[in-house]
């Protein structure tokens, strides 16, 4: 069937599209086009970011209606389960603002959608101001229907209303059964480095907080720059913050270490790089042959002086005894 997630700009929504091409591909192809960000530079590694298994994530830009048919042949000959466009204007070759040319162009997708057996994910934007007390599939940019009209689910995503640092998918249309709850996620980046060890690119990701939530579906259009939404968005840097104090008291580690043991602690790579600031850790590459990169607390740290007064005695017994 065809499925819509809608948002406003730049929160995010092209970070949900790889995640979720990520997770399908673990189990079958997935055919994804993005016509906004160039492929090697920003999707290849949203997706690399993502975990996708790379082999099975195949690059074809359609342009509907006129390219439904050679859409259906790579579904069939990849045996996609996943199609992604985004975002969903760009792939129409009809006027978004034409009820009747969008519902022409999509109506032959979802019915080829239903042939191939294929799930087709259309991204798309949000309308700029949107009433508080409107229905919220009257957020969805375009025309009046012919967007909802084709989709049988729409979701919008965008910031969660509890946490400004987080993000959060909310469903309002769901006509295949029970409509689920919101999902949230916290924004990530993985670094990406050279053969030389230096950071070529840096990659958003979505790390999935929790898949039961209650939120109001237009909540999460509002703007976290001019909405004062709060959060413990600064309470989750404090805490990784003291974690990464007392585990760096015990002397320096390599970062690939720190990052494996914090998501041990369900604390994110942004989190805990804004927190390794906040805490002036110093980092440093060995000087070796391939040499890894250590993170270290700088000299004269209070915890390094706890650290000392609580380490056991050390010494002979005539040493210790004198």
């Amino acid at each position: 069937m065809l499925s819509l997630v809608a948002g406003r700009p730049g929160q995010g929504k092209s970070l949900f599209a790889a995640m979720l091409a990520a997770e399908a591909s673990k189990t079958g192809a997935v055919i994804f086009s993005n016509r906004e960000d160039p492929i090697a530079q920003v999707v290849r590694p949203r997706l690399e970011a993502a975990g996708a298994n790379l082999s099975r994530v195949h690059f074809f830009s359609p342009s509907l209606p006129e390219d439904i048919p050679a859409l259906e042949r790579n579904i069939k000959a990849t045996k996609a389960k996943l199609v992604i466009l985004d975002p969903a204007a760009s792939h129409l070759s009809v006027s978004m603002f034409n009820d009747q040319d969008v519902r022409k162009a999509l109506s032959p997708l979802a019915e080829m959608a239903e042939r191939t057996g294929c799930a087709i994910v259309m991204i798309t934007h949000t309308v700029k101001y949107v009433s508080a007390r409107a229905h919220a599939l009257t957020a969805i940019g375009g025309s009046g229907g012919g967007m909802t009209g084709a989709a049988r689910a729409i979701f919008l995503f965008g910031v969660d209303p509890a946490d400004s640092t987080q993000r959060a998918l909310v469903p309002v249309k769901f006509n295949i059964g029970p409509k689920p709850m919101a999902m949230t996620f916290e924004l990530d980046e993985i670094e990406f480095y050279d053969d030389r060890d230096r950071i070529e690119c840096v990659a958003g990701r979505l790390i999935v907080v929790s898949d039961s939530e209650q939120i109001n579906p237009l909540s999460v259009l509002l703007d976290p720059d001019t909405a004062h939404v709060t959060g413990p968005g600064a309470e989750k840097r404090e805490a990784a913050c003291a974690w990464l104090t007392t585990y760096l008291s015990l002397g320096d580690r390599p970062v690939n270490e720190i990052k494996e043991d914090a998501i041990q602690q369900s604390i994110s790579w942004s989190t805990l790089r804004r927190a390794a600031e906040d805490a002036e850790i110093e980092k440093y590459k060995e000087r070796v042959e391939n040499g890894r990169w250590m993170w270290r607390l700088p000299d004269g740290h209070p915890a390094l002086d706890q650290k000392d007064d609580d380490a056991p005695p050390t010494g002979t017994v005539e040493e210790l005894l004198s």
